[in-house]
């Protein structure tokens, strides 16, 4: 819609909405199971704080493995909302915003712990199929 806002147009279907698990979040959470939405609580707590959840998945950036989306396969133009997340990235920790930095990295931990992805450097023993049963089955480790 060129504000750089993300709409939903039906083809695309989250497989997990990761919510922080405290203060909003957790009625969130409530709301949207009633729903029937594929909803993941994450406890930041157990990770540390901001800083130190973007340690953990900072590996992953360097390495490349976080792809951000352009207007098209060739073009060096970011998306809106991925040139936001870049931005935001780039500033971390001493930008006004840091809620695009928390998301990454609460998403990079799930993938993480779930062996979804690793640093290519890092032993990979066995892929891991991330869409076992629908259209978008590949394989999450290379």
């Amino acid at each position: 819609n060129g504000d750089g806002d993300v709409t939903a147009d039906g083809d695309h279907v989250p497989n997990e909405i990761i919510i922080e698990d405290k203060a909003s979040g957790i009625s969130l959470i409530q709301q949207l199971r009633k729903t029937g939405a594929p909803v993941v609580k994450f406890d930041p707590k157990k990770y540390g704080d901001k800083m130190m959840r973007v340690r953990r998945v900072t590996h992953l950036l360097e390495a490349g493995r976080v792809w951000l989306p352009a207007f098209d396969g060739k073009s060096k133009v970011l998306r809106p909302y991925a040139s936001k997340l870049q931005d935001e990235c780039a500033k971390f920790p001493k930008g006004s915003s840091r809620d695009f930095v928390d998301a990454l990295s609460q998403a990079l931990i799930r993938l993480i712990n779930n062996g979804w992805v690793h640093h290519p450097l890092d032993e990979a023993s066995n892929p891991v199929k991330m869409y076992a049963d629908s259209k978008y089955d590949r394989e999450a480790l290379y």
